[in-house]
């Protein structure tokens, strides 16, 4: 549901290889996979992470288009191929020529960046890849009244409008006011009693001077509003990578920061977010996976030096999980839904009735378990995009080099905040 998030999958569970997901639903805007360089978490199947010395990094990539909804991928910066050539040049399925490091991979990520290669990105550089600008700027919602889409319009959040539709005005509204027009669009209108109402009472402070600090306001003229945004509190998923202290050239650690609260309320700012993964976390890279109510976080808890669950057990845990919070949800849709023009069963609306239906047999075969031990923080909806993951402790390989991933989940077990995604 957002651009810039892809994920490409070598090695799928179903025997599908060289998947390519993003924003390709049909009849919406497409994400723009073939002109995009994207910064990606990279996994390197097994093979190439021993020409490699690594397991994770985060590289700029480019997947360019093949026929049958194939794809290739390969590095954006032309002065790293060679040195790549030289890592993969006896590793099967790897070409010199051609330069696809895709059949090399086991997937490869990417989200919003807001740490690369090293240095904490700035927001305005960051902020284009928002397409909610709710999860940047505390932006309050006030009275109006118009149409849109064929359906009254009575309330708007303010200023949304002009910030989504002007990447510069939104990096110009992170250090300084900017003027709202209290006609939107040209199909909505609100007024200054209303708006001067809403935002007292929402704890803006009224100034006779152009604002210069964070949450004050002034009316401009008799159609525009000045005012100086601050930045909103948000749940935000973020997964980032660092160097391992015990060996920083040939391991790489996972930190994954499941940030959660209540959306324009509780929670942190995305400029919070960058500093927790830059300056306390230590991440030479970061991407934010998701924000809002999708935020969670799942672990698998550790009794003495073992864990708690395997696999089977902690994905029935999920389930378990996943049945009560769509119940919960269906439950809401009654009330909230009854005009509807599918109607208020959400378990029949087209795009959910297979899964549903699937969700229940899986149910009904599994049990009910409880999942309170391995979801620590809890999704406020069945609507879920972020992205889990799952380490498992592999045996030893009989290489020269230690096993990356080991090492990785070792290091994980010590570190919570670490092995949290």
């Amino acid at each position: 549901m957002n651009f810039w998030h892809v994920a490409y999958i070598n090695r799928h569970a179903n025997g599908h290889v060289m998947n390519l997901c993003g924003l390709r639903t049909q009849g919406d805007p497409q994400e723009l996979i073939s002109h995009r360089t994207y910064r990606c978490l990279i996994k390197w199947a097994p093979p190439a992470a021993d020409a490699r010395g690594l397991v994770y990094e985060c590289l700029d990539v480019r997947f360019e288009a093949l026929p049958n909804e194939r794809w290739m991928v390969k590095l954006a910066d032309p002065s790293l191929v060679t040195t790549y050539d030289g890592y993969f040049r006896n590793v099967n399925g790897y070409s010199a020529s051609v330069h696809d490091i895709g059949p090399l991979l086991d997937f490869a990520l990417s989200g919003k960046v807001i740490v690369e290669n090293g240095i904490e990105i700035s927001l305005a550089n960051a902020i284009d890849r928002f397409e909610d600008v709710r999860h940047v700027f505390n932006l309050p919602p006030v009275k109006a009244r118009g149409h849109f889409d064929g359906h009254d319009v009575q309330e708007v959040n303010l200023g949304e409008y002009q910030l989504f539709n002007n990447v510069n005005e939104r990096r110009a509204a992170l250090s300084c006011p900017v003027v709202i027009n209290l006609k939107i669009g040209g199909f909505v209108t609100s007024g200054w009693e209303p708006i001067q109402d809403a935002l007292r009472r929402r704890h803006y402070r009224e100034t006779e001077e152009s604002p210069t600090r964070r949450g004050q306001f002034r009316r401009y003229s008799n159609s525009q509003v000045e005012i100086f945004f601050p930045h909103n509190v948000y749940p935000f998923g973020v997964l980032g990578i660092r160097p391992s202290q015990d060996d920083p050239e040939h391991r790489r650690e996972l930190v994954g920061l499941s940030s959660g609260g209540l959306s324009g309320r509780v929670g942190n700012t995305l400029e919070g977010i960058a500093q927790i993964m830059f300056d306390f976390f230590g991440c030479t890279d970061a991407l934010v996976l998701d924000e809002g109510y999708d935020v969670f976080a799942l672990i698998n808890p550790l009794d003495g030096n073992r864990y708690r669950y395997n696999n089977q057990e902690l994905l029935r845990r999920v389930l378990s999980f996943t049945k009560h919070r769509v119940d919960q949800d269906a439950a809401d849709a009654l009330q909230k839904t009854k005009n509807y023009r599918l109607g208020n069963d959400m378990k029949a609306w087209p795009l959910n009735k297979k899964y549903m239906e699937e969700l229940e047999q899986d149910y009904k075969r599994a049990g009910r378990v409880d999942y309170h031990d391995v979801i620590t923080v809890s999704p406020n909806r069945s609507q879920m995009r972020s992205v889990l993951i799952f380490a498992v402790r592999e045996p030893e390989r009989s290489t020269k080099r230690p096993n990356k991933r080991v090492e990785t989940n070792r290091r994980k077990r010590r570190s919570p905040s670490a092995r949290s995604a």
